[in-house]
């Protein structure tokens, strides 16, 4: 059994069950396992990613874990450098936005995505690649711009 900080799915599924069940009492049943389910389908956008590289060829569930796992093998490779939509700022600032000002209701949803991010942050800090991952679409851009300056492709370890 992998430590809880190789972050993994179960990780997901484990430490978001925690904050759950404690707010179940104070937010009931529906809105804590909405924050529990947008905690774990917040990285829909692995997914989506997989999809993208593979050209929709390959489109198990079993085979995008595999791809991550060997992907994360090489995460301290300079030109690894994954963008994932839903992790951005700018993708949890709309969703703030629409949560706080258009649909309170959401707020689970909302505080689920938080959650995650920040359990993601601490991975991402733990080993020792914080910055590896883009966490904005500009910053993104910025530093795709800089690796195909240099003639690196940001995206060559995946395929």
């Amino acid at each position: 059994m992998k430590p809880l900080l190789t972050h993994v799915l179960r990780d997901h599924v484990l430490l978001g069950a925690v904050p759950a069940v404690l707010l179940v009492p104070s937010w009931g049943l529906g809105p804590a396992f909405a924050f529990w389910l947008s905690n774990i389908l917040i990285d829909a956008d692995h997914y989506f990613r997989f999809l993208l590289l593979t050209r929709f060829k390959a489109l198990s569930l079993g085979a995008m874990f595999r791809f991550c796992e060997e992907a994360h093998q090489y995460r301290h490779r300079l030109e690894l450098f994954p963008l994932e939509i839903f992790h951005t700022v700018e993708f949890l600032l709309v969703s703030g936005v629409v949560t706080f000002w258009f649909l309170p209701w959401l707020a689970p949803v909302f505080w689920g995505m938080i959650f995650h991010i920040l359990v993601d942050l601490i991975h991402l800090w733990h080993g020792g690649v914080l910055t590896k991952r883009p966490h904005s679409f500009v910053e993104y851009w910025i530093r795709s711009r800089r690796f195909r300056s240099r003639g690196e492709d940001p995206h060559l370890v995946f395929r």
